[in-house]
């Protein structure tokens, strides 16, 4: 579990429902042999969360291979690449 993660789960709390869902969407992923990198992958612009404007730079590069938004690592970006940024949406 990153350390992000960990700092972010305090039982009972929000956070710790939001850290669940992330470490069950990771899980998922991880079935179906999609890797993630760092703590925050989709942090496409480096604000220091997944927001809207992450959502764009992944649309502007939607079917081609690997730019900063193949997330996944599998040579194009996609509705698995989407599906990361999702789970990972928020602050990092």
């Amino acid at each position: 579990m990153s350390q992000a993660v960990q700092q972010s789960f305090v039982p009972g709390s929000l956070r710790s429902s939001r850290a669940v869902i992330q470490l069950a969407a990771l899980a998922v992923f991880a079935s179906f042999g999609v890797t993630t990198h760092g703590d925050c992958p989709a942090d496409l612009d480096g604000s220091g969360g997944v927001g809207g404007s992450d959502i764009g730079l992944l649309l502007a590069q939607w079917g081609k291979g690997n730019g900063s938004a193949d997330l996944n690592g599998d040579g194009k970006v996609d509705g698995k690449d989407f599906g990361i940024l999702m789970a990972n949406w928020g602050g990092c």
